[in-house]
């Protein structure tokens, strides 16, 4: 029960940031996701059932305030949650490098998800790809493994 309410904590808290400070982050309109990237981190480190219920009322909660997209951002979290929970830390014991290309192919697939939801990218595919989802992409996983290496220091040892 601790664990689920400090998670409620860091997500309301990621959204929060989102929705504040992350805009002035942008580089040519691209920035990163920290709800998302604090979903994968949920993923890595408790598995897929909690990526998909932490994604699930996220989604909801980010989906309140466009409702006419209700339930895009629930599928995109939950999709880019099951993805990166399928190589969680009590199945593979993946370093650095691992989980950040965890988090690159998971941040990808949420954002290609969303896209195809809302049917906007309007152009080609490889302009799509490079132009938003890899960019995207890298920039929630440099912040992810940013989550990962802060919560290291507060709890070094052991399951989290």
């Amino acid at each position: 029960m601790k664990k689920i309410v400090l998670w409620v904590f860091i997500i309301l808290f990621a959204i929060t940031l989102q929705s504040t400070i992350i805009p002035y982050l942008s580089i040519s309109g691209i920035y990163p996701d920290l709800v998302l990237a604090s979903i994968m981190v949920v993923a890595l480190w408790y598995g897929r059932l909690a990526a998909i219920w932490g994604g699930f009322f996220t989604g909801l909660l980010l989906d309140s305030w466009a409702p006419n997209t209700l339930g895009m951002q629930s599928m995109a979290l939950v999709t880019a949650g099951v993805f990166v929970g399928m190589f969680d830390n009590k199945r593979i014991n993946s370093g650095p490098f691992a989980q950040f290309f965890l988090f690159l192919l998971g941040s990808s697939v949420h954002n290609i998800v969303v896209y195809i939801a809302v049917g906007g990218y309007g152009g080609s595919l490889v302009s799509l790809l490079f132009g938003q989802v890899i960019p995207s992409a890298l920039f929630t996983s440099i912040f992810g493994m940013a989550i990962i290496f802060l919560g290291h220091q507060v709890h070094p040892y052991g399951r989290r």
